[in-house]
């Protein structure tokens, strides 16, 4: 399940729940696709509620981040549990993924 809010600073935070597998991240494609087109996005995934993240999901999420700094935006992620957390700490993402403890330190951060 997906839910979508937008912040009062034009923050697009979409909260997450269960497996986060290569069908569920392409449901969340569809939900993503339109404000990543959107010049200067600034767009937060909470995976607070996310309870399986695999590889491949995680290297469809770091395309993800890339489309959003083609577009001049920002795609970060936030509450991400140990092992979610683990994943995108490889070497080869480290630098792409921005991670937060919490959500409202992440818009904090993206409102600056």
């Amino acid at each position: 399940m997906i839910s979508k809010f937008i912040t009062k600073e034009g923050v697009t935070i979409f909260r997450i729940q269960g497996k986060l597998i290569p069908s569920t991240v392409e449901l969340l494609w569809k939900n993503l696709e339109n404000v990543i087109q959107e010049e200067g996005c600034k767009i937060i995934l909470n995976f607070k509620n996310v309870t399986v993240l695999d590889s491949q999901a995680r290297d469809q999420l770091a395309e993800m981040v890339k489309e959003a700094k083609e577009k001049e935006g920002i795609l970060c992620f936030a509450e991400m549990g140990l092992a979610a957390d683990q994943m995108i700490k490889l070497p080869e993402l480290k630098d792409l993924i921005q991670n937060f403890k919490t959500e409202e330190e992440a818009v904090q951060n993206l409102t600056k």
